[in-house]
C-alpha cells in the first residue's frame, strides 16, 4: 500500500481540541500535496 491509499480513508478523533485539530491540518496538507503532485504528473 502506498502512502495515497493509505490517506484515502483517514478519521481524526478528537478534532476539536489542538492536538486533534492540528493532526488534522497536517493531513489535510498531506493529501493536498499529494494531489498536486498527482495532477502535475498526469497534466
Amino acid at each position: 500500500m502506498d502512502l495515497n491509499q493509505a490517506l484515502s480513508n483517514v478519521a481524526v478523533l478528537g478534532a476539536a481540541g489542538k492536538m486533534g485539530s492540528g493532526i488534522a491540518l497536517l493531513l489535510l496538507q498531506e493529501i493536498s500535496f499529494l494531489a498536486l503532485k498527482m495532477l502535475n504528473r498526469i497534466g
